[in-house]
């Protein structure tokens, strides 16, 4: 099968290195030669790239997307689009995939289980289109067929904004952990047997109270998933949400601090730095 992968960042390396891995004829595009070379799979030209049978996009945000769109030529790959981005962002995004076989793909989880094929996947779009992409997509990880591309988006809005809101708590619960002595493992280890279970608890609570940070999901990107979600909450009339907001604007004070680039797990330096002891 021949597969291009237009965005090579950290999602979509690690997409590209997997689907490479498991046989497939791969290629891949991006403005930066840097993050091609990194991808460790052939460049190709942009219009090169829709004579594949699927391509994937795996961009920063809506607009780069709709300019990908724009410049596509007449194509019979089925698109999938795994780039979060806002209602707003897909509505013109639609209308430029008019004409082209179109899902909304968005993808739960990081770069490390993009590569391992361990994503789950929110799709949205036509029924029959994801049933003949389904086989591709469980290559992916695991896809859930939620209805429309509307459906999918704002799905993965809310997951992502409870994630990070999760991750924010965790860090100053990591900080009070730390000061205490508690032994990280063991901390870890009992928490998820109570109410505190979840799995940014298992997930990033141990790289917090250790300080081993690795890379993953940025501040910096997830203060721009916070800001759709809340975009979002206020065309519905829901003007105020006093927890995202204030999660938003620690977001943004961590990015400018230079805390975060890497991993949102990162905030706990952030909680740890407004705590410094005298």
């Amino acid at each position: 099968m021949r597969v291009s992968v237009i965005g090579l960042g950290r999602m979509g390396r690690g997409i590209a290195r997997n689907l490479a891995k498991r046989g497939h004829e791969v290629r891949g595009f991006d403005v930066s030669e840097e993050a091609v070379k990194a991808s460790g799979v052939a460049s190709c030209g942009l219009a090169d790239c829709f004579d594949s049978d699927y391509v994937v996009l795996a961009l920063p945000t809506g607009r780069e997307v709709l300019d990908v769109l724009r410049k596509a030529p007449s194509t019979n790959a089925v698109v999938v689009d795994t780039t979060t981005q806002s209602l707003s962002e897909l509505k013109a995004v639609l209308e430029a995939a008019r004409g082209i076989k179109y899902l909304t793909c968005r993808v739960e989880r990081g770069p490390r289980e993009a590569e391992e094929g361990k994503l789950v996947l929110y799709v949205g779009g036509p029924r029959e289109l994801y049933e003949r992409a389904r086989g591709f997509l469980a290559e992916l990880g695991e896809p859930l067929y939620v209805g429309t591309h509307e459906q999918a988006t704002v799905l993965k809005l809310v997951s992502t904004s409870l994630l990070v809101a999760n991750v924010a708590a965790l860090a100053e619960a990591a900080e009070i952990l730390r000061r205490f002595g508690m032994d990280p493992d063991q901390a870890v280890s009992l928490l998820s047997k109570g109410g505190a279970a979840s799995a940014q608890l298992t997930a990033r609570m141990p790289a917090m109270l250790k300080a081993q940070f690795q890379t993953g999901f940025s501040a910096r990107q997830a203060e721009v998933v916070l800001r759709q979600t809340l975009e979002l909450a206020e065309g519905l009339g829901v003007e105020v949400l006093p927890l995202l907001g204030k999660v938003r604007e620690i977001l943004r004070h961590a990015s400018t601090s230079q805390v975060g680039l890497n991993d949102i797990s990162e905030l706990v330096l952030y909680v740890r730095s407004l705590n410094v002891q005298n």
